[in-house]
């Protein structure tokens, strides 16, 4: 099992609900759930590649599996692409052994060749050895502009998802679910305005509830439309 002190997860935001698969939006992503699970499980092993828009939730789900593979005693590593940037390819050399390597935004580190040996050679390593590799990207393998062929056609290789966005009708109801579950009602009208308003991806989203319910506590306030706009100053 892997030392506690050599796991790398990116820590949620405060007041943001931790990135368990339990807080994810499944409409639309059901298949892809269902497979991260049985990874998270030890139930299956393989490579995965997930693309998607920057708010689709990607990092989201990554984070999710690292937790649930912890949990059951898998070892696990979960790596951004922009905080690998601030390192040399050959820490990619260092990474064998851990059944189960989660890197993030893999996209921003194409077009430099020391880092697209580097990743290619880690995708042979983990793939041989018999350990998992679960990569993120904005675009689809083919739409990807790689220095080096052989990269693209690993990526390629790899069971491939796309990772849906949510509707606005999708946001609106998260928004009424996290509500419910700080213990307070989100009426529709205040949900969409909200929506309207406010930065749409999940993490701007929390952030504004989070607000809300500390100064609707404060202030022994409903959380109704001119509490919003007092508040939030919209």
């Amino acid at each position: 099992m892997i030392d506690p002190a050599q796991r790398q997860l990116t820590l949620p935001l405060s007041g943001v609900p931790d990135p368990d698969f339990a807080s994810f939006f499944a409409r639309g992503n059901e298949q892809l759930l269902h497979r991260l699970r049985r990874l998270a499980d030890g139930a299956e092993r393989g490579q995965f590649y997930l693309w998607g828009s920057v708010s689709a939730g990607k990092s989201h789900l990554l984070q999710a599996l690292c937790l649930q593979a912890q949990d059951n005693g898998l070892g696990c590593l979960y790596l951004a692409g922009r905080e690998l940037l601030k390192l040399h390819p050959d820490v990619m050399a260092d990474m064998s052994g851990w059944e189960l390597l989660c890197l993030d935004d893999v996209d921003r580190l194409l077009g430099t060749a020391g880092w697209e040996e580097a990743l290619f050679h880690l995708y042979n390593r983990q793939r041989d050895s018999g350990h998992s590799l679960v990569v993120t990207a904005q675009l689809p393998p083919r739409q990807l502009p790689p220095l080096l062929a052989d990269l693209q056609s690993r990526f390629m290789a790899m069971e491939l998802y796309q990772v849906h966005s949510l509707t606005d009708d999708d946001k609106c109801e998260l928004l009424r679910r996290a509500a419910h579950a700080r213990g307070f009602a989100l009426a529709d009208e205040v949900a969409t305005f909200i929506l309207q308003r406010s930065s749409r991806d999940m993490v701007s989203l929390q952030q504004v509830l989070q607000r809300l319910d500390q100064r609707s506590l404060a202030e022994q306030r409903l959380i109704t439309l001119p509490f919003v706009k007092k508040v939030m100053g919209w």
